[in-house]
């Protein structure tokens, strides 16, 4: 690594780390090696470099980059060789016949034949492998056992005598791009791209170098945009610029995305030309190394150069993405491998204090809203409280809304903007704070209240509804509690959302919707207290609606069990002096004859008997029940004057004998 950089990193400013984690001479890889045509590096999993002994052989070193000091060396006679980015596929190339190996499975995946001369080979997808030929570009699509080899495009006549560097897709394979240097008169170093879209099968040449694809939103909300970047430098201009376009569809209503940036290189460094990049989507960044072992680091939106630094005296002969974390991982011709990654510690602070670059603010705040890294939330408790300061209440509301994990969407920013006075003729900055967020999102609990608070002081109840239907309110308890106050109909699917259940059950019981609590507590998994909700229902005096219930809750039609003690359910009842409304659940409740429910039977029966001889008389003529105490209901039934009913219950011939002496009362009864 450097000695600049080395430097920087111990005074400790640097917000880009570059770690050397290999060095392949440690290994026994000769540094002369390590040329761009020997090496292949296809992911951050494997390194692949070819090499020829004294005597002629040809044998491949791969190095496990997953377990850093392993290397293997494979004798094998092949022009070229490379592991599989993700796969345990071993790929081998002879001439212009390409082998893919599974290495568990020991067998031969896809065998292909190039109907040219290979100049240049690279994993596109994972299961699309592309070629570059001496004339054609060309994929082979690994999960197609019989399929032939794909002609793409034909390449430019520029780029025939070029030395190929890269050929890169962007996630759809739907555009193309294929990259080679060529060193001209003057020893001039000179970079051509040639972009093929395949729905079109057309093609544009463009004068530049290290090209790169991604897929991330270019503005706010989670559209992703196709993004293609490359560092244009024409053989007429003296500036390298570092170009961004939109290749695919771009957000409805905003036109395609072009951004334009040339590139400062360092004065004492003549002839300086990009080589190789890779794109950061992550952090919506590209990092860029050149020839002189230059590492650039440029935002993406802007164009602006975040970073540069000499990270090494070698060129790159290979770059990958290195996934954990989202950086880029180079080779240099020294044979050195460095993983380059953002230093998420201190890129916030860096770039927020970095006067020279342009819209510093602007990219700091992009990418502390994406990422929440370490001093975002400095950056946008700064940018409020400024704003607030100077009257600009509308930036205020952005900073407020773009820091991240809603650091400053809090009970203190809304009291902020509710203390200041509205000017005439200026909306309110608390409901143009709330209308910025709803633009684009929903409200949090603590500004769902609010605003929720001020509509219906104000008498708006339709624009809650509609918020509502909107999704732009956060559903909670305490919302649905100030709706209920005024609207129990529309407090129900607040708390029905903000899964506060026990509230939901309270709100039908309110609004007399009994029949609806069982089936929502059974669809959500609730078990409730049914007994206090059938306390709650007789509390109000609704007695036909606490039966209803209460014959829900002791139902057992279709195999179900009762959702509440039974014995309990007769006692509230009586609890509340309610006989007759008893006796009519527990004929319902009891039917079935069960002999556990012997005494529930008898219980049925004292009840029946104490409050309405004639409904006592009307129940034993069902013939619904015989598991009860006979001898105690039959005692009770004399004393009634149920005589017939006691005669029919009695065994004992003192009772019978007793009884019989009023038979006169039996015929009165009965005409009576």
């Amino acid at each position: 690594i450097n000695a600049e950089y080395m430097g920087l990193q111990r005074m400790q400013i640097i917000p880009v780390k570059v770690d050397e984690k290999l060095k392949l001479p440690s290994l026994g890889v000769s540094p002369e090696i390590c040329k761009q045509a020997n090496v292949a590096m296809e992911s951050d999993r494997h390194i692949c470099i070819k090499e020829i002994g004294p005597d002629g052989s040809t044998f491949f070193n791969i190095i496990d980059l997953t377990q850093p000091g392993k290397l293997q060396k494979k004798p094998i006679s092949a022009d070229a060789a490379m592991m599989h980015p993700s796969r345990p596929y071993f790929c081998i190339r002879n001439e212009n016949t390409i082998k893919i190996l599974d290495i568990p499975k020991k067998e031969v995946l896809k065998e292909v034949t190039i109907p040219e001369e290979v100049k240049y080979w690279h994993w596109i997808t994972g299961n699309i492998l592309g070629v570059v030929g001496a004339n054609f570009v060309y994929h082979v699509d690994i999960t197609q056992p019989g399929a032939e080899v794909q002609q793409i495009f034909a390449k430019r006549e520029e780029l025939q005598a070029c030395q190929i560097m890269q050929y890169i897709t962007d996630s759809s394979v739907k555009w193309c791009a294929l990259y080679g240097i060529v060193v001209a008169e003057g020893g001039v170093l000179n970079g051509y791209t040639q972009m093929y879209s395949l729905e079109m099968n057309s093609d544009q040449l463009i004068e530049g170098f290290a090209p790169s694809f991604g897929d991330f939103p270019l503005q706010e909300g989670e559209y992703k945009n196709k993004v293609f970047t490359i560092f244009a430098k024409k053989k007429a201009e003296e500036a390298t610029t570092f170009t961004v376009l939109e290749v695919g569809e771009p957000k409805s209503g905003v036109p395609k995305f072009r951004m334009k940036q040339p590139i400062s290189y360092p004065p004492e460094v003549a002839e300086e030309k990009p080589i190789l990049s890779q794109l950061s989507q992550k952090y919506r960044v590209v990092f860029m190394v050149t020839k002189t072992g230059y590492l650039y680091v440029l935002d993406v939106i802007s164009g602006s150069t975040i970073f540069r630094i000499r990270a090494t005296d070698g060129v790159a002969v290979a770059v990958c993405l290195h996934s954990q974390p989202d950086g880029m991982l180079a080779i240099t011709r020294k044979g050195t491998v460095l993983h380059v990654s953002i230093d998420e510690n201190t890129i916030i602070d860096y770039i927020r204090s970095a006067k020279n670059i342009p819209s510093n603010l602007a990219i700091a705040s992009r990418m502390a809203t994406r990422t929440a890294l370490k001093g975002g939330d400095t950056l946008f408790s700064e940018q409020f409280q400024e704003c607030i300061e100077s009257g600009d209440y509308t930036g205020a509301a952005k900073a407020a809304i773009s820091a991240p994990n809603q650091m400053l969407r809090t009970p203190d920013t809304i009291k902020i903007f509710r203390a200041i006075k509205q000017v005439p003729g200026q909306p309110n900055p608390l409901s143009q704070y709330f209308s910025m967020i709803m633009e684009s999102g929903k409200l949090n609990a603590f500004e769902s209240t609010e605003l929720v608070k001020i509509l219906i002081q104000h008498g708006k109840k339709e624009t809650v509804e509609d918020l509502l239907r909107k999704g732009k309110l956060e559903c909670t308890s305490e919302l649905g509690d100030i709706l209920n106050s005024t609207d129990k109909d529309l407090s129900l699917p607040v708390y029905k959302e903000s899964h506060t259940h026990d509230r939901v059950i309270q709100n039908f019981v309110e609004t007399n919707r009994l029949s609806e609590i069982v089936p929502f507590c059974q669809k959500n998994n609730f078990s409730p207290d049914y007994l206090a909700i059938l306390k709650r229902v007789l509390d109000s005096g609704n007695k036909g609606q606490g039966v209803e219930f209460a014959k829900m809750i002791c139902s057992r039609k279709n195999g179900s069990y009762p959702l509440a003690n039974i014995s309990n359910v007769f006692n509230l009842f009586l609890e509340f002096n309610l006989p007759e409304e008893c006796t009519t659940v527990m004929v319902e409740a009891l039917e079935g004859n069960r002999p556990e429910e012997g005494h529930l039977q008898t219980m049925l029966f004292e009840v029946a008997i104490g409050y309405s001889a004639k409904v006592a008389e009307g129940i034993f003529q069902l013939n619904m029940f015989t598991c009860y105490d006979r001898l105690k209901i039959a005692k009770l039934c004399e004393q009634a004057q149920l005589y017939s009913i006691a005669l029919n219950h009695y065994t004992d011939i003192t009772d019978i004998r007793r009884v019989i002496i009023n038979t006169h009362k039996l015929k009165k009864r009965a005409n009576h």
